[in-house]
């Protein structure tokens, strides 16, 4: 799985100046949004500071270095990351960060606690683990080359950073430090002052679609309206993937349908089975209805090339979207946002959806009224 992330993700062409200027400083720090892949551009940085054909553009991608930096087992690589208690160094969950790089290298910190089984308690990278990364960075390379520390979200550092400058600012000989930032502002001054920021943005639509199709198996019928609706977040897109697009149009589809005609015991038998769904999948669906009422309001101001719906997906909100006016599709987008909202926080997802179903047919039969 990661060397197709690696072959259908571009290295970004900042990262690739850097590079090839051949100054490359011991201290960066990439940041961005969440869900753009900083972490797959660090690791492919990492990779090419411990290539065997040298750091030029990008890694060879073919020797032995490369192949374990790609499978994240090279020995001159070292991850640190939040985890939970006061010393829990990274090196205790190196597997489940693995297993979570290989299934989704895009998470972010929440799925990351979850992964771990963190619940409610908070991450952080503790002393422990700073002493740890000292430890480590003053090691001599297992081959010879590069050794290179990754520090993802040091912002859960906290004050025990300061443990870290005189070794940021001056490190051993071929020594790197690779930070991988979501909110920079909660970086400690002394930290940021020694780093080179490189500021990321989310890759082209193109090279999106191409990693979701080739790397995920996506089908090209929904992955525009599915890049679009995760906003070129690469973990939401993930996550709707998951939750199988094509099923969520038969769930839309009937949904709408039985809201329509309002039936009580069919409405209770919808509710029911979207009810069942596995959260993510359910919050997954909420979120495709919410992006496919709003491609019908656009049905009323722009051209019909314009709407982010696949052939199957236009042509059913054509004979929808004349049911609900702009008035009642923007009511009914608060509502689905407010079930996201209190399914997240664990409320009944059986009453949740059947009630949903009920105030959707309300608002259809005020429409009909108001035609009428």
């Amino acid at each position: 799985m990661m060397g197709k992330i690696f072959d259908y993700l571009p290295f970004d062409s900042k990262i690739e100046d850097v590079l090839a200027s051949g100054r490359i400083p011991h201290a960066i720090l990439l940041n961005g949004r969440t869900g753009i892949g900083k972490l797959v551009q660090a690791i492919k940085l990492a990779q090419a500071l411990v290539c065997s054909e040298g750091p030029g553009r990008s890694a060879c991608n073919s020797c032995p270095s490369c192949k374990k930096a790609i499978k994240f087992i090279h020995p001159d690589i070292h991850y640190s990351f939040p985890t939970i208690g006061k010393d829990g160094i990274s090196d205790l969950f190196i597997k489940e960060w693995r297993s979570l790089l290989a299934k989704n290298p895009f998470f972010g910190i929440s799925d990351w606690l979850n992964h771990i089984g963190a619940e409610k308690k908070q991450g952080n990278i503790p002393k422990a683990e700073c002493l740890n990364i000292i430890k480590k960075i003053n090691l001599k390379a297992f081959e010879g080359r590069n050794k290179v520390s990754i520090i993802w979200l040091p912002e859960f550092l906290g004050g025990e950073g300061n443990r870290l400058l005189k070794l940021i600012e001056e490190p051993p000989a071929d020594s790197y430090f690779i930070f991988v930032s979501d909110q920079t502002e909660l970086i400690l001054n002394t930290i940021l002052s020694r780093c080179q920021l490189i500021n990321l943005l989310a890759p082209d639509v193109d090279a999106i679609k191409q990693l979701l199709i080739n790397a995920y198996d996506a089908k090209e019928t929904y992955v525009e309206s599915i890049i679009h609706l995760a906003d070129s977040n690469l973990n939401k897109a993930i996550k709707l993937l998951a939750a199988k697009p094509d099923e969520n149009f038969d769930f839309l589809k009937n949904m709408l349908r039985v809201s329509y005609k309002g039936q009580p015991h069919e409405i209770c038998e919808v509710g029911e089975a979207l009810g069942s769904l596995p959260k993510q999948a359910l919050k997954g669906y909420l979120e495709y209805l919410l992006h496919f009422l709003r491609q019908c309001l656009l049905l009323n101001f722009v051209a019909e090339a314009n709407v982010r719906l696949n052939y199957e997906e236009l042509k059913f909100a054509k004979n929808f979207y004349s049911n609900l006016d702009e008035d009642a599709i923007q009511n009914l987008s608060e509502k689905i946002s407010n079930k996201i909202y209190y399914i997240e926080r664990n409320a009944n997802t059986k009453l949740s959806m059947t009630n949903l179903c009920i105030q959707m047919h309300k608002l259809m039969k005020s429409r009909q009224a108001v035609s009428a």
